[in-house]
């Protein structure tokens, strides 16, 4: 698993790259340019989850997404919904969630279409609330 990540300057309100150093003590640095940022900078992190949807993009926590889950005898054409990719303490791996019903598991049978993230298209994350 490659650890891909972007950062998210929330006072600059744009993205950032570069690489980044986590710390014993669960802080962070970022490189950027050649400088380095730690924590006290306003960041917010977003990890690649090793998932690619199904135009080859990388997948990230943070990404809002259309779901689709596997067909099944009951369900032959399931809809796709739309969900943001979180990570769930509880099961501790990456899932897709909709605040009204809760978690869908991400797995080779799953169809994933990355349409936004919560940080570039806010409004996106309503239509998974």
């Amino acid at each position: 698993m490659k650890n891909n990540f972007r950062a998210w300057d929330d006072t600059e309100k744009r993205w950032v790259t570069g690489a980044v150093a986590l710390l014993h003590d669960g802080s962070y640095m970022v490189r950027v340019h050649g400088e380095w940022y730690d924590s006290r900078y306003d960041l917010t992190l977003q990890f690649g989850i090793d998932v690619k949807d199904i135009n080859g993009k990388e997948v990230f926590d943070g990404d809002i997404v259309k779901y689709r889950r596997p067909a099944t005898t009951c369900d032959q054409d399931p809809e796709w919904i739309t969900l943001v990719i979180e990570y769930v303490d509880v099961v501790a791996s990456y899932r897709a969630v909709r605040d009204w019903d809760g978690e869908h598991p991400i797995h080779e049978d799953v169809m994933l279409e990355v349409i936004g993230n919560i940080k570039d298209n806010p409004e996106l994350k309503l239509e998974a609330a």
